[in-house]
C-alpha cells in the first residue's frame, strides 16, 4: 500500500491502478481507498464505480474512509441528487463525515439536510439547517424547498409555514417544487383556505399551478366535507387549461361516497371514462374500500366486477379489501372463490390475505379446511405471523388436539427473534386445555407464560376456573379469584357467573355474598347466572 499511496500522490493515477491489477493479489479496504481518493479527486466516477464494484465483488466491506472520500467529492462537484442518494442508505456514517469536513458549504449542508429527511430522520435534519444557519453559511433557494418539502412530509406544517415565509423574506422566489409541496402540506393538515389562497398567490406572481396543486385542493376539500367546492376546483382547472389527473376525481368519488351520495360518485366515475380519464388500480381500490366502509356491499362487488370487465387488475391490496369483508360477513365460499381469481390473474396471496381466510374458515367452524389452507401457506413458502399462528392454535383447540397445538407454540417459540406468542396465543391453548380436562397442564403453561413476561388477562384467568369448576374443584377455583384480583386483574361477567354457578352446589351462601358483590361492581348476572341461585 506504502507504493500505491506515493504513485497516487504523485498524480500517477494510471500507474498506481497498473500496479494495483498486477501486482496486488489481495487488496484490502484501503488500498481501494488509496485509488478512490486519487481517482475522486480527479473526478474520475467511472473508475471509481469500477473500483466499488471490484470491492463488492471481492466481498470487501467499505469503510468511514471510503464514503468520505466520495461523499467529498459528490459536494464537492455540486452532484447534490448522487450525494443525497448517497447519504439516504449511510445516515449515521454520512454525519460523522460531515462533521469532519472543515468549512462545509450551502450544497454539503442541503445534502445532508435533504438525505436525512428521505431517511426520515426529520430531527437531525433540521439540526444541521440551524448549524448551517448559525455558521453563517446562507441557505440556497433548493435549501428551503428541501426544508419546506420534508418537513410537510414530516406534519410539521407550522415549521415549513415559517421556512417558506422566511424564503420570500430573503429574497428567494419559491419555486413549483416549494409551493406545491406547502400547499399539500397545508391541504393534509386541515387548513385548505390557506393552502387555496397560495395558488392565488401563484396565480398572481407565478409560477403558474399545475394539477398536482390542484390536486392536493381538491383532496383538502373533500377531507373536509366540502365536496361542491372540490368539483369548482375542478372547474377550474379546466378554465385554466389544466386537464384533472385520476387522482383528481378519485378524492371526489371518495368524498361522495362518504356522504353517502353513491349515485353522484358513480356519476363520477362515469365522467372519468368520457374524460378519457379512467379510474386505475389505486382508484378503484379507494372506490371500493370506501363502499365497504358505509356498508354498501353490492355497490363494491360491483364496482370490483367493473374494474376487472374494463381490463384493470386487481392488486394484493384489491382482493385484500374484497376478501376481508366476504370473510366478515361468513361468505366463504365467495372468499375462496376471490382466491381462486388470484391465481389466475398470478397475483400470489401474501400471509396477510391466508390469515383473513383461515380465520373466517375458524369463525365459520369449518375447521379442517383453515388447516388444510394452513398446510398451503407452509407450502408456498410462506412463514407465519403470530397473528397465523393463533388462528391455526385457535382451529387445533377447537378440535381438541392439544399435542398439535403445543407443538406450534413450540415452534413460536423457537422464532423467538422474528417473533413471540402473545397472551392471545397461552390464553387459547389454557383454555383448550381445560376443555379436554388437562388441567395439570393448563396450570404449567400458566406458570410457564408468567415466567417468559406474558401477564395472564380476565379470559386466561376465567378459562383456568371453568376448568377447576368443572373438576369441582371450589375452594382452588376461588383461590385463583384471589390470585387474579391480587395481580390487579379484574373478574368479568363470565368469571363471576362461573363461581357463583359453582358455588350453588355446596355453598349457597357464599353464592348469594358473591352474586352481590358482582353486581357492587357494576357486572350484570345473566339468566343462567340468577336460576342457579334460586335453586
Amino acid at each position: 500500500n506504502s507504493l500505491l499511496l506515493a504513485l497516487v500522490r504523485g498524480g500517477q493515477l494510471s500507474d498506481a491502478l497498473g500496479f494495483f491489477q498486477s501486482s496486488i493479489s489481495e487488496p484490502n479496504v484501503s488500498s481501494f481507498n488509496i485509488l478512490l481518493r486519487g481517482f475522486a479527486a480527479r473526478d474520475d466516477f467511472e473508475v471509481v464505480n469500477a473500483l466499488l464494484r471490484e470491492m463488492k465483488a471481492r466481498g470487501i466491506t467499505s469503510n468511514g474512509a471510503t464514503h468520505g472520500v466520495i461523499l467529498s467529492a459528490l459536494c464537492a462537484r455540486r452532484d447534490l441528487d448522487k450525494a443525497v442518494s448517497y447519504f439516504n442508505s449511510r445516515t449515521e456514517e454520512a454525519c460523522r463525515l460531515f462533521e469532519a469536513i472543515e468549512a462545509p458549504d450551502s450544497v454539503t449542508y442541503t445534502a445532508i439536510v435533504d438525505g436525512l429527511f428521505k431517511a426520515g430522520n426529520y430531527d437531525a435534519g433540521l439540526e444541521y439547517y440551524e448549524k448551517m444557519v448559525a455558521s453563517k453559511c446562507e441557505p440556497t433557494l433548493l435549501t428551503y424547498t428541501v426544508l419546506v418539502d420534508g418537513l410537510c412530509k414530516a406534519h410539521k406544517v407550522e415549521r415549513a409555514c415559517d421556512v417558506f415565509e422566511e424564503m420570500i423574506r430573503k429574497g428567494h422566489k419559491p419555486d413549483i417544487i416549494a409551493y406545491s409541496s406547502l400547499i399539500d402540506g397545508l391541504s393534509k393538515a386541515g387548513r385548505v383556505d390557506e393552502a387555496r389562497k397560495l395558488v392565488d398567490l401563484m396565480i398572481a406572481r407565478g409560477p403558474p399551478p399545475t394539477a398536482v396543486a390542484y390536486t392536493s385542493i381538491v383532496a383538502g376539500l373533500c377531507k373536509c366535507g366540502r365536496i361542491q367546492e372540490a368539483v369548482k376546483t375542478i372547474q377550474e382547472m379546466r378554465r385554466r387549461r389544466l386537464r384533472p389527473r385520476v387522482d383528481t376525481y378519485s378524492f371526489i368519488v371518495t368524498g361522495y361516497i362518504g356522504m353517502g351520495k353513491v349515485e353522484e360518485a358513480f356519476a363520477v366515475m362515469e365522467e372519468m371514462a368520457d374524460r378519457d380519464c379512467a379510474p386505475d388500480t389505486i382508484s378503484y381500490t379507494m372506490f371500493i374500500e370506501a363502499l365497504y366502509s358505509i356498508g354498501r356491499r353490492e355497490e363494491a362487488e360491483k364496482v370490483f366486477e367493473t374494474m376487472v370487465e374494463k381490463g384493470c387488475k386487481p392488486d394484493m391490496h384489491t382482493y385484500g379489501i374484497i376478501i376481508d369483508n366476504f370473510c366478515k360477513e361468513g361468505s366463504m365460499a365467495a372468499a375462496t372463490h376471490v382466491l381462486r381469481l388470484m391465481d389466475k390473474a398470478a397475483v400470489k396471496p401474501n400471509r396477510y390475505i391466508y390469515t383473513m381466510i383461515m380465520d373466517g374458515f375458524v369463525k365459520s367452524s369449518r375447521l379442517e379446511e383453515a388447516l388444510e389452507l394452513y398446510q398451503r401457506i407452509l407450502k408456498d413458502g410462506i412463514l407465519p405471523s403470530t397473528v397465523t399462528y393463533n388462528t391455526v392454535i385457535n382451529a387445533l383447540c377447537k378440535l381438541k388436539k392439544m399435542d398439535e397445538a403445543l407443538e406450534l407454540l413450540r415452534e413460536m417459540q423457537r422464532r423467538k427473534e422474528e417473533l413471540e406468542p402473545s397472551i392471545v396465543t397461552y390464553s387459547m391453548i389454557i383454555h383448550g386445555l381445560g376443555k379436554v380436562g388437562m388441567e395439570e397442564r393448563a396450570f404449567d403453561l400458566l406458570a410457564e407464560m408468567i415466567d417468559n413476561g406474558v401477564i395472564p388477562d380476565c379470559f386466561t384467568y376465567t378459562s383456568l376456573i371453568q376448568t377447576l369448576a368443572g373438576a369441582g374443584k371450589v375452594s382452588r377455583a376461588m383461590e385463583l379469584l384471589e390470585e387474579m384480583l391480587k395481580a390487579g386483574i379484574f373478574p368479568d361477567d363470565h368469571t363471576y357467573g362461573t363461581l357463583v354457578q359453582i358455588l350453588c352446589r355446596s355453598d349457597v351462601d357464599a353464592a348469594w355474598d358473591l352474586l352481590q358483590e358482582m353486581m357492587r361492581n357494576g357486572h350484570t348476572p345473566n339468566e343462567f347466572t340468577f336460576k342457579a341461585v334460586e335453586k
